[in-house]
């Protein structure tokens, strides 16, 4: 078929549409990728420093420590099992998070609303 699409998307959507005219050059006729990182990076931790900055600027310095700090705390909890035990408790989650995996998805999980604020607000 000569049927031909314009793709489009921003952040990792744009990603996909990037990727999509890569892949299919024979259906596609353009491509928008707004914001979109093209460049795959693993544990991409430098975009929480952008977080940290834009949340620094817009609420204050005196927010951007207490996230910093309550941060830090959740952290040193999750070394001890009576830590573990309160976040359990805390934030009502199924099993405690004891393990690499648990408690990485714990951590992005929490630091995705501070992520999603920034991105899409």
């Amino acid at each position: 078929e000569n049927t031909q699409f314009v793709t489009f998307g921003c952040s990792y959507p744009g990603n996909l549409a990037a990727w999509f005219r890569l892949k299919y050059p024979q259906h596609t006729s353009g491509s928008v990728a707004g914001s979109s990182p093209v460049h795959a990076v693993l544990d991409f931790f430098q975009y929480l420093d952008v977080v940290d900055e834009s949340l620094t600027a817009f609420t204050g310095i005196e927010c951007d420590s207490r996230i910093r700090q309550a941060t830090e705390q959740i952290e040193n909890m999750l070394t001890t099992s009576s830590g573990q035990t309160q976040l359990q408790s805390d934030f009502k989650t199924c099993t405690m998070p004891n393990n690499t995996m648990d408690i990485s998805t714990f951590m992005s999980d929490l630091m995705g609303n501070w992520m999603g604020t920034v991105q899409y607000n």
